[in-house]
């Protein structure tokens, strides 16, 4: 049966509207009260964020062009071969994601028992996760988040304590390095 347009008027369409009233109020009303009860159930996630910006002129040790005398950064060869921000970075990066770094977060932040989980290679997995980095190549920094429910504070400590366990282990390796390549000068 089709309809015409001039056959409804304004007390057909008051019908209409008031048979579905409480389908019209009470869909809406429904999904406002699931929606919130989720949002309020659900756990608060809080993330702890920092951002590493190597020093200006900084290396991870000697390198050949400076051994060798040649300024290669024209050529782009000067990063493979000594260094630069970017390598630094993808350095700090290689520490962050060790498993070093990982064992010593989760020891300290007794994490096996706050993730619930039976094995430390699990607990990784989970570590992992939770943590997040990021390299902006052309800006030259490193940003690391951690992102831990329910206490902010805890948040911002462990992301400390993995800045602060990087430090320690880029320098660890950059007098490994330095002895290594006295070594082999001294030898050569």
């Amino acid at each position: 049966m089709s309809y015409n347009a001039q056959q409804f008027s304004l007390l057909d369409v008051i019908l209409i509207v008031s048979r579905y009233l409480r389908w019209l109020i009470g869909v809406p009303l429904f999904v406002t009260l699931f929606v919130g009860i989720y949002v309020f159930m659900k756990p608060k996630i809080y993330e702890g964020k920092a951002t590493i910006l190597p020093a200006a002129g900084s290396s991870s040790g000697i390198s050949l062009n400076k051994i060798a005398g040649f300024d290669l950064s024209g050529m782009g060869l000067g990063s493979m071969l000594g260094g630069g921000q970017l390598a630094n970075l993808y350095r700090y990066l290689s520490i962050i994601q060790s498993k070093r770094v990982s064992v010593s977060v989760i020891e300290k932040y007794d994490l096996m028992n706050r993730y619930n989980t039976k094995y430390l290679d699990d607990c990784i997995k989970v570590y992992k996760a939770n943590l997040g980095t990021d390299i902006d190549d052309e800006a030259g920094i490193l940003t690391l988040t951690f992102k831990y429910p329910d206490d902010p504070q805890t948040a911002a400590d462990i992301t400390n304590h993995i800045i602060q366990l990087m430090i320690e282990i880029n320098k660890e390796l950059s007098v490994s390095l330095a002895k290594s390549q006295k070594n082999f000068i001294e030898h050569r």
